[in-house]
This record gives structure tokens, C-alpha cells and sequence, in this order.
């Protein structure tokens, strides 16, 4: 963990120094689930929004640390199934969340294609389940690690003012906790969320 928060300190520092930077917004979709022993959770769709700085450093490398809203999820039931029934639950966790892409790509005029990687934290702010079976619980009733840390690689295109990217990330941390929605002692297993992003961003 403190490698992965002195590497994106230190890669916002570099990027103070870069020699071209903007600013930007930027969102999308966000497909991921978590991993659960003795269940086979379904993907969630939600969404992450934000803001973003992106700095060129050279004609080949860029760094893009952003601030994100980011919702994380997946659904299952009390019986490992994934179909729509009564008991089918999604359990849903917004993070705020620092990634840092450290991207490397060939500016040819009016549009650069570019590949990344970008270690990340965050720190859950909210969470929440939906489904008929879903109890209605707070962010401190909930007991599952609230800090999330990992990796994501992906490739992007900048097209003038604009900037569309897809990537998929892996969550390095355990999920670790025993209590969502009565799924007790499975989830001490767990593996935190991993799962796909498409986003699109608008840079001045």
C-alpha cells in the first residue's frame, strides 16, 4: 500500500514539471465485480466521473492524474446465483478514487493514439445494495475494507480536444470483512473489484 501512494505522489510531483499540461473532464462506464468464495458474482454497470490534468513530459510520454467519483459493484444472492430472482442483490461502493496514467504514444497532428498504466487508490465514501432482498444499510454497517488500491492498463486516443480511453484494472487489496447481506464468513476470501472502464474526456 505505501508503495503504491508514494508512487502516485511521486509521479503528480514529475508532472508539475512537464512542459505542456490541461485540464480536462471526464466519465463513462464502469464494469467490474468482486469476487466472493462460494459465489459467482454477475458484473455491474455504473459509472465514475471527474476531473483530470494531463501533462506531456518529452514528445512520446504524458502523465494524467485525475480525481474520480468512481461506483463499483456486482450482484449475486444468498444462493451463489446470478439470475433475477427475489433474492438477487446488487451491492454497489462509490470510491473516491486518485489514479495516475503513465501514458506513451506518438503525436501524428490532430489525433494521438497512446497505451497506459495507472496505479490508483481510493477511499470508499459510500455503499449501498439494490434488489428486493437489498437491507438498507449505512457505509459503517458494512464491513469490508474501505481502501482500495491497484492497477489498470489500457490504450486511449486524443482527437483534438478530446480523449477516449478503455482499460481494464485489478484490485491488489482483499475485500476482507463478514458481513454483506448475510453472506458471513465467504467474503473474509474475497478479492476486492476488478472490471473493465470506458471513458471519454473533454481537455482546454
Amino acid at each position: 500500500m505505501k508503495k503504491i501512494l508514494l508512487t502516485v505522489v511521486s509521479l503528480l510531483i514529475l508532472s508539475v514539471g512537464a512542459s505542456y499540461a490541461q485540464f480536462g473532464i471526464v466519465g463513462g462506464l464502469t464494469s467490474s465485480t468482486i469476487s466472493i468464495k462460494d459465489f459467482n458474482p454477475a458484473k455491474v454497470n455504473t459509472f465514475h466521473m471527474g476531473v483530470a490534468y494531463k501533462a506531456k513530459i518529452g514528445d512520446f510520454f504524458a502523465l494524467q492524474p485525475e480525481l474520480l467519483y468512481q461506483v463499483k459493484g456486482g450482484t449475486f444472492d444468498e444462493n451463489g446465483s446470478v439470475s433475477s430472482t427475489a433474492n438477487s442483490i446488487d451491492f454497489n461502493v462509490g470510491y473516491v478514487e486518485v489514479p495516475v496514467q503513465i501514458q506513451g504514444g506518438v503525436d501524428l497532428g490532430f489525433f494521438r493514439p497512446y497505451a497506459f498504466v495507472e496505479p490508483f487508490v481510493g477511499m470508499a465514501i459510500n455503499a449501498k445494495e439494490l434488489g428486493e432482498a437489498a437491507q438498507n444499510k449505512a457505509l459503517k454497517d458494512f464491513n469490508f475494507n474501505k481502501v482500495e488500491y491497484g492497477l489498470g492498463v489500457g490504450v486511449g486516443l486524443d482527437l483534438l480536444f478530446l480523449q477516449v480511453a478503455a482499460k481494464y484494472f485489478w484490485n491488489f487489496g482483499d475485500i476482507e470483512g463478514t458481513d454483506i447481506s448475510g453472506t458471513a464468513s465467504r467474503i473474509s476470501s474475497g478479492k476486492n473489484f476488478d472490471g473493465f472502464v470506458l471513458s471519454v474526456g473533454i481537455f482546454f
